[in-house]
């Protein structure tokens, strides 16, 4: 992240994904000059490795790492970007259009061998974001309700867990602290979001999901005394339209920082943290997938 080719902030993080990588035999330069890659402690639960360039470089100078990602060798890639001015600027998110729902779904086990994640139901957590900026680095939001916590690039957030998590509590009663931010470092204050607006259970098997797709929300699964249940009742709404707030499709991709290892919606095994809102983040993704694929990694475009 980001692609060659392409411009990305100057102040922004640098993501790789993959099992067995490294960036000490990997050189940057700036303009031809050198530079250094120094660890990025911000951005670092959002993937394997992040780094930043420094010094950071100016807009328009053209950035170049080229070497050895893997640390058993046989990696060799060179990958270049175009920096853009800084981004300075934090994701502005809106509380009164976001919410969360709870689908208590047929239970997840993992084999040990795969790369699935025990879990009995999934919180979707849903923020409603203002439009970014051109140019603005890549937006991530993290929910956080006690043990029960995940991250994810965009405004949507799966979270799948097990009972236990829960300590007892109904999990359409907890309160999640949410914080939107992104890879230039930038934070928006953050904000509580209490009382799931939907609850749907269905023991359904799951198929082999990582995460179980989320259901399409309608009026039938508005969550008894919820964050939503009075709207619902106040203006009739049967979901019957499809306009529910919430279609279950996101571009979003999760990111479980509390497992290092997200997964989006797909079937089977998907240990690499997928990634970006726009596309010069996933053509990065792709790049970096193309290079590791020649040794042991596990990358996701």
């Amino acid at each position: 992240m980001p692609s060659s080719d392409s411009s990305y902030p100057s102040n922004a993080a640098l993501l790789f994904w993959g099992y067995d990588i490294s960036l000490a035999g990997v050189s940057v330069t700036i303009d031809g000059e050198a530079a250094a890659l120094a660890p990025a402690p911000f951005a670092d639960s959002w993937a394997t490795l992040a780094a930043v360039v420094e010094p950071a470089p100016a807009p328009g100078q053209v950035v170049v790492l080229s070497g050895d990602f893997c640390l058993g060798g046989g990696c060799e890639h060179t990958l270049s970007y175009t920096a853009s001015a800084a981004d300075l600027v934090a994701p502005i998110p809106d509380p009164a259009g976001s919410f969360f729902a709870v689908f208590d779904h047929g239970d997840v086990q993992s084999s040990g061998g795969d790369c699935l994640v025990d879990h009995d139901l999934t919180i979707y957590v849903h923020v409603a974001l203002d439009e970014a900026a051109p140019g603005s680095a890549p937006g991530l939001t993290r929910a956080s309700a006690g043990s029960v916590s995940g991250g994810s690039f965009g405004g949507r957030v799966p979270i799948p867990l097990v009972v236990s998590q829960l300590g007892g509590k109904d999990p359409t009663s907890l309160c999640f602290t949410v914080e939107a931010l992104d890879l230039a470092g930038n934070a928006a204050p953050a904000f509580e979001l209490c009382n799931a607006c939907y609850y749907r259970a269905d023991d359904a098997p799951n198929d082999g999901y990582t995460i179980i797709p989320e259901p399409e929300w309608g009026a039938m699964d508005l969550a008894p005394g919820g964050a939503c249940a009075a709207a619902g009742e106040t203006t009739g709404d049967t979901g019957d339209t499809g306009d529910t707030g919430s279609t279950g499709d996101s571009s979003a991709s999760s990111v479980d920082s509390a497992t290092d290892g997200g997964q989006d919606d797909d079937k089977g095994c998907a240990c690499a943290v997928t990634g970006g809102e726009g596309p010069s983040s996933a053509l990065w993704l792709l790049g970096v997938m193309l290079l590791l694929r020649r040794r042991r990694a596990a990358l996701r475009a």
